[in-house]
């Protein structure tokens, strides 16, 4: 499966954006812009535009996360994000 981003897919398959808002669940005005790039969509609208379109549309096509590579492994993920470790967690009650 190829990745497809939501205004090909809307096109691909002859809809509106109001007609796929309503198979996802979202107003015609949020499709347009998601599909316009002028927004990102958050989880929710995500996961229904990830249902909608029969997973042809995932979350990739939106964030494009570390497109250069598909292997990298935890470290070289958490090292090109730039995230923080995790706080140590001390045991023991009061």
């Amino acid at each position: 499966m190829t990745d497809m981003n939501l205004s090909s897919h809307i096109k691909n398959r002859g809809l509106t954006d109001e007609q796929f808002g309503q198979e996802a669940g979202l107003h015609k005005s949020a499709i347009s812009r998601y599909r316009r790039g002028l927004v990102k969509p958050g989880w929710t609208a995500m996961t229904r535009i990830f249902c909608a379109s029969k997973g042809e549309v995932t979350p990739n096509d939106f964030f494009e996360l570390l497109q250069e590579s598909k292997a990298l492994d935890e470290q070289e993920v958490s090292s090109k994000l730039s995230l923080p470790s995790a706080p140590e967690q001390e045991g023991g009650g009061e």
